[in-house]
């Protein structure tokens, strides 16, 4: 399960999987740093916050 605080690939995956589970479908799970500028502010135009 998914520890706070700790940043690791598999906290990563926890975090995606238990979201999909949560919500019932597919999640994009990115962090924000790994946005290109070019990109960012058309992404985050689509971005669903539940």
């Amino acid at each position: 399960m998914f520890e706070e605080g700790q940043k690791t690939f598999d906290n990563y995956m926890d975090l995606k999987f238990y979201l999909e589970d949560l919500f019932g479908r597919e999640v994009d799970l990115v962090t924000e740093n790994a946005l290109r500028p070019q990109l960012k502010d058309i992404i985050m135009k689509e971005v669903v916050y539940a």
